[in-house]
C-alpha cells in the first residue's frame, strides 16, 4: 500500500514540475553592430537599435551606458513585456576626424546581465 502511495505521489510531483516554467526574459537585438560609413565631423548621427524580448518574463533595462561623451543614448522604456520590442536611439556627435568604434552597454535582468552593442565608421572633414 505504501508503495502505491509513493508511486502516486511521485507521478503527481513529476506532472506538476513539468508545468512550472520560470519566467525568463531573452534579449535580442536586430543588429548588434552597425556600420555608419562616412559621416561629416559637423553633423550628428542618430542610430536606432530595436531591442526584443523573446522570453516569457518581463525584460527590465537597468542602465544604458556609452563608451564616450560624444554618444548620447535615449531610451525611455525600462520594461519590455514578453514578445514585445522597444527602440534604443543613440545620437553620435563626432569630435575628431578618422575611424571610430563606439560601444553601448545595456545592463538588464537577463542571465548574462550585460549586452554590448557597437557602431563604427569614419568621420571626415567637409
Amino acid at each position: 500500500m505504501k508503495f502505491i502511495q509513493f508511486i502516486i505521489l511521485s507521478l503527481v510531483f513529476i506532472s506538476c514540475s513539468n508545468y512550472y516554467k520560470p519566467l525568463k526574459p531573452i534579449l535580442s537585438v536586430n543588429q548588434i553592430s552597425k556600420n555608419l560609413g562616412k559621416i561629416s565631423i559637423d553633423s550628428s548621427t542618430k542610430i536606432d537599435f530595436t531591442i526584443y524580448n523573446n522570453g516569457n518574463g518581463p525584460l527590465i533595462i537597468d542602465t544604458v551606458t556609452v563608451s564616450c561623451e560624444c554618444t548620447v543614448p535615449s531610451f525611455i522604456t525600462k520594461s519590455i513585456l514578453p514578445n514585445d520590442s522597444a527602440i534604443l536611439s543613440v545620437t553620435y556627435k563626432p569630435t575628431n576626424s578618422g575611424e571610430f568604434n563606439k560601444a553601448i552597454i545595456i545592463r538588464s535582468n537577463i542571465d548574462s546581465i550585460f549586452t554590448i552593442l557597437k557602431f563604427h565608421g569614419q568621420v571626415i572633414k567637409i
